[in-house]
């Protein structure tokens, strides 16, 4: 397991749909996967949903610098 950034969410792409409504449209949201692949995807649905501050970090976890929750 490559870890997650503390205070993220967890939201699986296959769940964007059924779950967008948990996020707040007026923050910047910033999406990312494991290698960046899934997350930008899941930036595209949120796009398509109508978030306006949607950022996908390219790279992933895996390009993170910093500590990882694990």
């Amino acid at each position: 397991e490559a870890g997650h950034i503390k205070g993220a969410k967890l939201l699986p792409v296959g769940e964007i749909e059924e779950r967008w409504h948990e996020l707040d449209p007026t923050r910047e949201i910033v999406v990312y996967c494991r290698s960046g692949r899934r997350s930008a995807i899941a930036a595209e649905k949120l796009i398509r949903l109508g978030f306006k501050k949607v950022k996908n970090m390219t790279g992933g976890i895996l390009d993170w610098p910093y500590e990882v929750v694990k």
